[in-house]
């Protein structure tokens, strides 16, 4: 009975979050006309309850800072009339149901890690460290240096392959080895266990990447790449001031890079041009707002599909995982299918859409709960003894705007990626 009750006991709080959720989501039945507001505020108020209470972590509040930035981005576009809206995503304000069904999504989404959200214990983490400076997330317990200069290696011909193709042919490939490179950044991180010189070069590494991936004028890649550097030696030390005023350049930053989109010449007008279009369009994320509009779009998906059909996508997903998409081709991808269908999507989609398409408002719970797990590794990350889980937290972490905006395959199929670059590298040592 003592480990039942050890395994399966709720806290008071979640009970009490979980009650005020389930009573805002039947308020809004109350406010039909006016729906994606109360719903969008009650969002945002869980969005800061979060952050508020995470705030002694600082990847777990950037983390929920960032979804607050994406529902407010999504909000100010879709629900009000204070930013032009282009062609393509105009036919989404005029669906209602669409709209309604998207926000729900959302709410629901957004509720489940209010629901699931715990408070960093610093009181704990300030016993355990006392006198020492806290760890970082990526540092290994037992170096294995040839291990990792053997994984630098690999770090240098992926990119030097993708950055060939460049000059080559005058475009940056859509690489999914490159785009989960940011893997290897983490496992070397963590090889090399604080070894001054070979941080040196995985920083050098870090920053010519960055540098290859702003110039082409794409932003996702270099972001987390920054974020494994950030993780590394930052996170743990810099005060809250320094970090929001770091947040908010780089805010101002990539959205004139996001302007430039790899032109010959580099204009400091730019960074000018990108401060009065932030504050023109009420410092909107607008890779939210365009990743909603496709995630509206394979909303309208679920139409052309039956349960069935919808499950049989899903099996076809989970098998992606493992194999590839060559073996299905476009259904393995929701936003190819949706593009194929509906020309007016981007690509991409917020992660609720994808839960809700597979398995209804269920899969959008389902979803949650596993983001909500991997949340609670890396608010653990100070007191948690497995390195394994410690990095697999540092890659979530990082990927967090790609599986929430883009696409959930970080969650899946870079978790599983990830663990087997993790163990093969960690399990098979070079003797030094």
């Amino acid at each position: 009975m003592i480990v039942l009750k050890r395994n399966y006991s709720v806290s008071k709080g979640s009970i009490i979050r979980f009650l005020l959720s389930v009573m805002m989501l039947f308020a809004s039945f109350f406010h039909m006309s006016g729906i994606g507001r109360f719903l969008f505020i009650c969002i945002f108020v869980m969005n800061i309850y979060c952050a508020i209470k995470t705030r002694d972590n600082n990847a777990l509040l950037i983390v929920y800072l960032f979804l607050l930035w994406s529902n407010y981005s999504i909000y100010l576009y879709f629900w009000t009339d204070k930013i032009q809206k282009y062609l393509m995503y105009k036919y989404f304000v005029t669906d209602n149901q669409v709209m309604s069904v998207a926000v729900y999504s959302l709410y629901i989404f957004n509720a489940v890690l209010f629901v699931l959200c715990s408070k960093i214990k610093r009181k704990v983490l300030e016993e355990k460290y006392e006198g020492e400076s806290l760890k970082s997330i990526i540092v290994g317990d037992h170096s294995s240096k040839w291990m990792a200069c053997l994984v630098i290696i690999v770090i240098i011909l992926i990119s030097l392959y993708s950055m060939s193709i460049r000059i080559n042919r005058g475009y940056m490939p859509a690489s999914p080895l490159y785009e989960y490179l940011y893997i290897f950044f983490i496992v070397s991180f963590y090889l090399s266990c604080g070894n001054k010189k070979i941080d040196a070069v995985i920083s050098l590494l870090i920053v010519v990447n960055c540098i290859y991936v702003f110039f082409n004028g794409a932003r996702i890649s270099a972001i987390q790449f920054a974020l494994v550097f950030f993780m590394r030696f930052i996170m743990h030390r810099i005060p809250k001031r320094l970090m929001f005023i770091g947040i908010f350049m780089a805010i101002i930053g990539l959205n004139a890079i996001g302007m430039w989109r790899g032109f010959t010449e580099f204009d400091l007008g730019y960074f000018i041009k990108s401060l009065k279009y932030l504050f023109s369009t009420g410092i909107t994320l607008d890779t939210a707002y365009s990743a909603e509009a496709s995630g509206m779009c394979i909303i309208k998906l679920i139409g052309d599909y039956s349960v069935l059909g919808r499950l049989r996508l899903f099996v076809i997903y989970v098998i992606y995982v493992f194999v590839g998409s060559k073996a299905f081709g476009v259904e393995s991808n929701l936003a190819a299918l949706a593009q194929e269908s509906y020309h007016y999507a981007t690509g991409g989609g917020v992660l609720p859409c994808f839960g809700l398409f597979y398995l209804g408002y269920f899969g959008v719970v389902l979803v949650a709960v596993l983001v909500g797990h991997y949340l609670k590794m890396l608010g653990e990350y100070q007191s948690e003894t497995s390195g394994y889980k410690r990095c697999l937290a540092a890659f979530i972490f990082a990927s967090c705007m790609r599986w929430y905006l883009y696409s959930p395959a970080p969650l899946l199929r870079g978790a599983l990626l990830f663990s087997i670059v993790f163990f093969l590298t960690t399990k098979f040592r070079i003797k030094e």
